[in-house]
């Protein structure tokens, strides 16, 4: 009698294996030669077979005599590659004093477990399902033949006490101004969930330390497993509301004179003024609204809060400001007084700090003009006042600035050939001899000579873009770009041969030139673009004309093959019942040479016909092939392949 005997890595006396899914082993049998063997799953070609699937297999062998033996049987069980498993509890997994928790997961044919606790292995094998009495956190690995997964979260297991009487305790007094805040604190009690009430209404982040701003009458409640325990006080909070921080004013003076810095906001008598912005006391007697700085040499920074009686608004800063009579200005210019329209004149005064800054034109105070640069774009005389709050100064100088007329640029027209060549570039708008022609936008040297509103080029193998401008009064417009163009015959390219179904749309891919014009233009989007949409109802070929910018054409030609749909039915019935005997396949005579082939689930080819038209009976070397799905191939003449699933029934 033959034995099956599975190959490594599984034992050869087994009676179960087991394969991952999308895996597989070898079944082999192998006894003489001139045996003849036919399998369980119908296999009666080898000694062996390949098993993918789960199921029961064994062999029968049939010797030269007639003899028949059946061999051993093997199981095969398919196993689904793990997923992290979740374990499920019965019951409350926090106690008081003792108690149990039982953890569980379903079971997996075929799967190993192994429970941990805080990380070590405790139970392995088939348990599903433990009772813990011990606390610590548990977690579950599962195994089998694809591998290990782990639970997705651990579960904790905790025995909880009876919690002492606790009171709230605070760092500060219970009274404090607005924007000042306390601690309070309670007891640390393992696995306990803090409760702080405000009011009685929850509130915090549940932690045993929290800082209170508002006022109000505050408790904590800790709950665990054995029940829940309120803090022995209720903590009452008062916020004394402080004053709104006072509005200032700066105070300015010259050297060695004593200045008065002012505040509002409270009554006399309920300031506080600081010479520093934090630390320090307050400055003896600066008890009002007012204060009068001692005589200063510089400027100087004070502090002023406003008081209720009780808390003290944040420090004000208030500057008292040191000023000198300035000195008359000079005005000096950055470049020439003298300039083209467009340009300006960079007119520049002393920049010192404290300084106020008027700038005027024609004696006339300029709007806006308040910095110690002036940029002047209109022609004029200008000045320059400066001041501070010890008096001011005029400019000891004027300067006179000219702004020349806008010089219109020119307008121009380009040129082109599609070969080497000299070509003619033209300007229009400024006098004879009052244009400047340019090699490139950033050259700063005209061409020689090229002063004219023509401009020949030298013979040219590439193209180029010149620059011209016009000049007037010795101001130049701006340079205007000129193309000289010398490009290749268009190359027009249309595509290659496309194909669709009938009723179905495709893309044109058109390119070598800068225009496009496509005939015929019936069922195009656009004639007129390189990428139209086609929905052509037949066959077509369409005329491609690409134009490049120096006007030379070329043509290219495509054609669009619309093709009819097969209507492919997924299943036939073989039995001789003169019902559909054969594969019909809607619209095959529309396809002369379309090429079909059928292949068995092992990847067998079964059927071939480079020219099918509905004759295939669901035959294989004369018999007729076994129920079940077949996968085909149709390969059409345009070498478009339309392939799916036959199911052939009785």
């Amino acid at each position: 009698m033959p034995v099956i005997k599975p190959t490594a890595p599984f034992a050869s006396d087994a009676t179960e294996i087991f394969i991952c899914k999308g895996g597989s082993a070898i079944l082999d049998a192998t006894i003489a030669e001139g045996y003849t063997y036919e399998w369980s799953n119908g296999n009666t070609i080898s000694t062996s077979i390949n098993v993918t699937g789960a199921g029961t297999y064994f062999v029968e062998v049939t010797d030269e005599n007639g003899c028949v033996g059946i061999s051993n049987k093997i199981k095969v069980i398919v196993n689904d590659k793990l997923i992290s498993p979740v374990i499920q509890v019965s019951g409350p997994t926090a106690v008081c004093e003792s108690g149990s928790v039982t953890l569980s997961v379903p079971y997996i044919e075929g799967t190993s477990y192994f429970w941990r606790k805080d990380g070590k292995t405790i139970i392995k094998g088939a348990v599903t399902s433990i009772t813990v009495t011990e606390p610590g956190v548990y977690s579950l690995m599962e195994s089998n033949s694809c591998g290990a997964a782990y639970s997705k979260k651990p579960v904790e297991f905790i025995i909880d006490h009876p919690i002492p009487a606790f009171a709230i305790t605070s760092d500060k007094p219970l009274s404090f101004c607005e924007g000042d805040s306390i601690t309070f604190s309670a007891p640390v009690v393992p696995h306990a969930t803090y409760v702080w009430k405000k009011n009685g209404i929850p509130f915090g982040d549940g932690q045993p330390e929290q800082v209170i701003k508002e006022e109000g009458q505050y408790s904590v409640d800790l709950m665990n497993a054995c029940g829940v325990y309120s803090s022995s006080n209720q903590v009452a909070v008062t916020v004394m509301p402080a004053p709104e921080a006072p509005a200032v004013t700066d105070g300015r003076g010259c050297t060695n004179s004593r200045i008065t810095l002012t505040a509002k906001g409270v009554a006399n008598g309920m300031y506080q003024w600081y010479t520093s912005e934090k630390g320090e006391t307050a400055i003896t007697g600066a008890v009002n609204e007012t204060f009068v700085t001692p005589a200063l040499s510089a400027t100087t920074t004070y502090y002023v809060t406003a008081s209720n009686g009780s808390c003290e608004s944040a420090r004000v800063p208030v500057a008292a400001i040191i000023e000198t009579v300035p000195a008359a200005p000079i005005i000096t210019v950055s470049g020439a007084s003298t300039v083209c329209h467009g340009e300006r004149v960079i007119l520049k005064g002393p920049s010192l700090a404290g300084l106020m800054y008027q700038w005027k034109k024609n004696g006339k105070a300029i709007s806006g003009a308040t910095d110690s640069i002036f940029y002047a774009k209109q022609s004029g005389a200008y000045t320059l006042e400066v001041r501070n709050t010890c008096g001011s100064k005029a400019s000891s100088n004027s300067v006179k600035v000219v702004i020349k007329e806008f010089v219109m640029p020119p307008v121009v027209q380009g040129s082109g050939s599609c070969e080497p060549a000299s070509l003619t570039l033209k300007a229009a708008g400024g006098s004879s001899n009052g244009y400047r022609w340019y090699e490139s936008s950033a050259s700063d040297f005209p061409i020689p000579n090229a002063t004219g509103g023509t401009f020949v080029t030298p013979k040219l193998k590439v193209s180029k873009t010149y620059y011209v401008s016009v000049v007037q009064d010795g101001c130049e417009s701006e340079k205007v770009p000129v193309a000289a163009l010398i490009l290749p015959f268009p190359d027009a390219d249309a595509g290659e041969t496309l194909v669709i179904e009938e009723g179905q749309s495709v893309t044109l891919q058109g390119s070598g030139g800068t225009s496009y014009t496509w005939e015929p233009a019936t069922d195009l989007s656009d004639p007129n673009i390189a990428n139209p949409v086609a929905s052509p109802r037949e066959t077509t070929t369409y005329r491609l004309t690409v134009t490049n910018q120096a006007g030379c054409q070329d043509t290219a030609h495509v054609v669009v093959l619309v093709e009819k749909t097969l209507d492919i039915p997924n299943a036939f019935s073989p039995n001789g019942d003169g019902v559909n005997d054969t594969w019909q396949i809607g619209n095959i005579l529309e396809f002369p040479g379309v090429k079909l082939e059928v292949f068995n689930r092992w990847g067998n080819k079964i059927y071939q016909n480079d020219s099918y038209q509905n004759d295939w009976n669901g035959t294989y070397r004369g018999n007729l092939v076994p129920v079940g799905a077949y996968f085909y191939i149709f390969t059409l003449p345009s070498k478009r392949q339309l392939t799916g699933y036959l199911n052939v029934v009785q």
